[in-house]
């Protein structure tokens, strides 16, 4: 049998530092592993949750980068447990197609996860 998580969140630690809301346990992607194993989950796609932490790192731009850096670095070192989907900055649609062309084309993300929102400006 084979299970997949397909919705669970992960942050970095510096995107947890600046975020109101978060602990570093959403960091501790060794803890997630051990607990896929102890559950018997074969893989996760990790996502993000939506943070205020672009309030305190220069805007949606930098968070996505810092993110989607980072998930695709633990997708290089276990990719038989996780599936990235990268974020993009929203409210910059420049910024958006850049990201997207860097997340797929240079750092391998098969999936985008977008908000409902950006900063209380709904999608539709």
């Amino acid at each position: 049998m084979f299970i997949c998580d397909s919705h669970a969140h992960w942050l970095p630690e510096e995107i947890v530092n600046n975020a109101h809301f978060f602990h570093k346990g959403w960091s501790d992607i060794q803890a997630h592993v051990q607990m896929m194993q102890a559950v018997g989950i074969a893989k996760t796609v990790l996502t993000y949750p939506t943070t205020d932490a672009y309030s305190k790192l220069g805007g949606h731009a930098s968070v996505a980068r810092i993110y989607n850096d980072s998930v695709a670095e633990i997708v290089r070192r276990y990719p038989r447990n996780f599936v990235g989907a990268a974020i993009l900055p929203g409210g910059d649609s420049t910024g958006m197609m850049n990201e997207l062309r860097r997340a797929t084309q240079e750092l391998g993300f098969k999936a985008i996860s977008m908000a409902s929102n950006y900063d209380n400006v709904y999608l539709d």
